[in-house]
């Protein structure tokens, strides 16, 4: 498992030091200025399995939702954020607009542990 610049940067909002705003590949937009911190989790399957892979998430607060296209997600709500399943596009400073984080089509996830 690789603790990466995501989880970095989603960690930041559990501080609460500043907003973030995060871009879902789905549509979804929300800010968020709390979370979980980062956790080890899995995808559910049995540890013999050859898919079975293990790897940090970060379980951060839907405080205010800008788009929601499929009106499944609710203010207040927690979901699970990670490198390898429910990976952001892009993640921004709410107050400065910087570009914090940017999904790159390039990367190779790595499920080695």
């Amino acid at each position: 498992m690789k603790y990466t610049q995501l989880m970095r940067v989603l960690s930041m909002s559990i501080r609460n030091i500043e907003t973030i705003e995060v871009n879902m590949s789905d549509g979804l937009k929300f800010e968020s200025n709390d979370n979980t911190g980062a956790f080890e989790s899995d995808n559910g399957l049995e540890l013999d399995d050859s898919n079975y892979v293990e790897y940090y998430a970060v379980g951060i607060k839907l405080t205010k939702i800008l788009i929601n296209p499929s009106n499944k997600y609710k203010e207040g709500q927690f979901i699970e954020l990670s490198n390898e399943f429910n990976r952001p596009d892009k993640i921004i400073d709410s107050k400065t607009r910087e570009i914090l984080w940017e999904d790159d089509e390039n990367y190779e996830r790595d499920f080695k542990i």
